[in-house]
């Protein structure tokens, strides 16, 4: 499960990096972003048994395909050097595994942020800036399984 959110994380960390600005008043910037590779694992149950429970759950490993993020945001640079900013993005990325009992799947991310940044030097060449921000993360899995061997 937790490499299920290292794929998510790494589609966020690009669908999601700030614009760099360095002006005061209103800003907006767009952003978009390729996800590489990376990697799945959910566990599964040992012994499934139910109605619906198939022993070909994802519970092996699944290889990323990657995919394609992107973000809008719209922000406010103050004279001191703060900004604020509300930023939505969204990225995607399709995983697959070509062994028996094979696993192919989606993973969306959609998040909504806030944030609130300092711009160093704002008068030079180079315009480094710090920034944290809150919001939320809506993350989709989408995942199935076949026997290649039917």
């Amino acid at each position: 499960m937790k490499r299920i959110w290292l794929c998510a994380s790494a589609v966020i960390a690009l669908a999601a990096a700030p614009g760099i600005v360095s002006a005061d008043g209103w800003y907006g910037s767009a952003g978009t972003g390729y996800s590489i590779g990376g990697s799945v694992d959910i566990d599964a149950p040992v012994n499934p048994s139910g109605v619906g429970q198939s022993p070909y759950m994802i519970g092996k490993g699944a290889k990323g395909d990657g995919g394609w993020g992107g973000n809008i945001a719209l922000g406010y640079g103050f004279e001191n050097g703060f900004r604020i900013e509300a930023q939505l993005a969204k990225g995607n990325a399709g995983f697959k595994d070509s062994g028996v009992g094979s696993t192919v799947g989606n993973v969306g991310v959609w998040t909504a942020m806030v944030n609130g940044l300092y711009d160093f030097n704002r008068d030079g060449n180079i315009n480094p800036f710090i920034g944290a921000g809150v919001g939320l993360a809506r993350v989709d899995l989408l995942a199935g399984s076949f026997d290649s061997a039917n």
